[in-house]
């Protein structure tokens, strides 16, 4: 999810009170991600204390900006990233998530920006 204008690590954990940040706090996080979409900008979670190897050595060194963790690492991580240590690093992500993009329920089926080929049958129940 792609925020609206990017956030320095250190603001971002200033935000959510987070315990530490381990590494550079100028860093920019430009969006949430899960693990499995992560890119450089990107902010990703991972708790330690639930962790499965992989997913933590990925999230670790993968190319994003920022990871929450719910302790420092107990092994080396790749450079050029921020970890920011909260209590639930789950919860902090989902507290960002609905932040920046919080639910707002649909008043229409069809967008008024939505463009409906010339062809195209709308079933019922469909939203566009």
């Amino acid at each position: 999810m792609k925020l609206s204008q990017p956030i320095s690590v250190s603001e971002l954990a200033q935000l959510v009170g987070a315990k530490a940040v381990i590494g550079d706090g100028t860093l920019e996080v430009r969006h949430l991600n899960e693990i499995n979409k992560v890119r450089r900008g990107s902010l990703i979670f991972v708790d330690e204390a639930n962790k499965d190897p992989n997913q933590y050595s990925q999230a670790l060194y993968s190319s994003a900006s920022a990871v929450l963790l719910n302790a420092p690492p107990s092994t080396e991580y790749s450079p050029n990233k921020a970890l920011i240590i909260v209590d639930n690093p789950f919860a902090v992500y989902n507290q960002l998530a609905m932040r920046y993009a919080p639910y707002r329920p649909m008043n229409l089926r069809i967008s008024p920006s939505a463009r409906i080929g010339k062809n195209t049958i709308i079933e019922y129940g469909v939203v566009i």
